[in-house]
């Protein structure tokens, strides 16, 4: 109907979805980007870096956070490891208990909480399937470390989320477009290990400025990317 549009790319894979600069992929969206008066969002300074090469000029503008994620100083369990993603491969579930079942020969009450899945044969893991937002922000204030051994991410909300709510944070090494404050670890489960036990042995203490992520300042960063766009 030839009205201009902005597309918002928050795929973990696109660069390499893309191939390279001269695949089809990359000269057909080209196309269709002019074709369309197309403008590009990624959510983070990193992927705008990783796909202006591809696609030219790109705004960067982070998800927002939504004000109820904070640090409630809440007393936190110490043995309480958790992975909140859904039941997909790539979310880590596996690594995740294979890692817990190991440190448990050192650290015997250490717990693992998942979502996506419902179930387990293990005693020691807590299987919650779905939960609510109101669930989530308890699991956050009440947990010892959020776990993502993701193998790839756009930008884990439930990141900053963590973060914001004093939550420390152990990520997958190649995971790009996360705040510095997160811990990493990877790719193998004994490395994983590693990392969980230094930092069972050393705890850390999350003081996350989440200002960048507040509604109000990713609502002003849209606006002018629209008033960008109209300009044009």
């Amino acid at each position: 109907a030839g009205v201009p549009n902005i597309v918002h790319i928050h795929s973990g894979q696109f660069d390499t979805w893309l191939g390279s600069k001269n695949s089809q992929r990359t000269q057909r969206i080209l196309r269709d980007m002019n074709a369309f008066n197309i403008k590009f969002v990624v959510l983070s300074p990193d992927w705008k870096n990783r796909l202006t090469s591809f696609l030219g000029e790109i705004h960067s503008i982070h998800n927002p956070i939504d004000p109820k994620f904070k640090n409630s100083n809440r007393t936190r369990q110490t043995n309480m490891l958790l992975l909140l993603g859904r039941n997909d491969p790539v979310k880590g579930h596996g690594l995740a208990q294979e890692t817990v079942a190991k440190l448990r020969k050192e650290f015997p009450n250490l717990e693992l909480t998942m979502t996506g899945v419902s179930s387990s044969d293990k005693e020691w893991v807590k299987a919650l399937g779905w939960v609510s937002e109101e669930h989530k922000l308890e699991l956050l204030s009440e947990s010892t470390a959020l776990l993502v051994p993701s193998q790839f991410e756009g930008q884990p909300m439930v990141v900053i989320e963590a973060l914001a709510c004093g939550l420390p944070v152990i990520v997958s090494r190649h995971l790009s477009s996360l705040p510095n404050d997160v811990i990493r670890a990877g790719p193998s489960v004994s490395n994983w290990c590693e990392v969980i036990r230094d930092f069972l042995n050393n705890p850390v203490t999350i003081d996350f400025q989440s200002n960048e992520y507040e509604i109000s300042v990713i609502s002003k960063q849209w606006g002018e990317c629209y008033e960008d766009f109209c300009s044009d």
